[in-house]
């Protein structure tokens, strides 16, 4: 994990990319719908489409120069970076302008129809990246440790206006169909138990782990289906990840193991309740772990790390893969 004590603006600006990356991304989709309105079937007339898409694309190309400015920062010394962001506000007036996009799509019938339980499944692509525009702009403003963030006039009423970060997390939640709803219910796989699931839903996972928890999520990549998401978020505090490198994927391991040393064994009771100091949860993520276990070193890691399966704040996922 990254050191945001010694690189904390570098670690904003970066957060404040992968956001332009996902907006980007949502434009594209937002476009694809509002030209082929028929993907809506007959519950809107085409004018309407054309209205109320119109209108959430224009709060999105209204951040334009916000956008290029921000990335105009990206070199900046933090002395600089802090001296830029008091005098135009770079930071706050980006997570408004997203938050803006948000709630402009919320009040329009077409997007709630896009994002209801009912929706076309066409629309999964642009519903995860509306998810997760939303979540690395609540990431944004919780672990900024910049002040000038939001005004306090404004911060005070989005407390009022917003909800908690749980009741968010649920309605972000309700935008997937049920039976495509993660459980927190992680098994314990041994280097002998694969699971099976595609990209799409290892990535579902990930994201799981890394924003509706407080643990530390590594993940690692046989090859490259996972690439995009694992590049997004290593900016991310609490996020390693790896793909298509044995040696990378070798560190990552070998991170969790050292983490898993340093705490220690856990003490329970005589209920088998752990009574031991609480810790923040470790998920490792394997995809494509039948390729990785041909390299005898990565083989005697996993090996040493099933000593440690059953520990409550250790979960352990591999797939099959490739």
């Amino acid at each position: 994990m990254k050191d945001t004590n010694s690189n904390g603006h570098r670690l904003l600006i970066q957060k404040l990319l992968v956001s332009i990356h996902y907006l980007t991304l949502f434009r594209d989709e937002v476009v694809l719908v509002e030209k082929t309105p028929s993907l809506l079937g007959g519950s809107f007339s085409p004018s309407v489409i054309h209205e109320e898409l119109g209108e959430i694309l224009a709060a999105v190309d209204a951040l334009s120069q916000q956008e290029k400015l921000i990335r105009s920062t990206f070199w900046y010394e933090e002395d600089s970076f802090r001296l830029m962001n008091q005098s135009l506000n770079i930071v706050g007036n980006w997570v408004q302008g997203i938050d803006y996009v948000l709630d402009n799509c919320e009040s329009k019938s077409v997007f709630q129809a896009i994002i209801g339980d009912n929706r076309p499944r066409v629309f999964g692509v642009l519903i995860d990246v509306f998810t997760s525009l939303r979540v690395t702009n609540l990431a944004i403003k919780e672990e900024s440790d910049y002040p000038v963030l939001l005004d306090p006039v404004h911060l005070f009423k989005e407390r009022v206006k917003e909800t908690k970060k749980a009741e968010l997390l649920a309605k972000i939640d309700a935008m997937v169909p049920k039976e495509e709803r993660l459980t927190e219910e992680i098994p314990v796989i041994r280097p002998t138990e694969l699971l099976e699931a595609n990209s799409d839903g290892v990535i579902k996972k990930i994201r799981h782990y890394l924003f509706d928890n407080k643990g530390l999520v590594y993940v690692v990549d046989a090859q490259e289906d996972l690439k995009d998401e694992i590049a997004s978020y290593n900016v991310f505090d609490r996020f390693q990840g790896a793909y298509d490198s044995i040696s990378d994927a070798l560190v990552i391991v070998e991170n969790v193991l050292e983490q898993l040393e340093v705490r220690g064994e856990e003490k329970v009771d005589e209920a088998g309740h752990v009574v031991s100091q609480t810790t923040v949860p470790l998920y490792l993520l394997i995809y494509g772990q039948n390729k990785l276990v041909k390299d005898s070193r990565f083989e005697s890691l996993l090996e040493e790390l099933s000593s440690y399966a059953g520990r409550s704040d250790l979960h352990l996922l591999y797939y099959r893969a490739y």
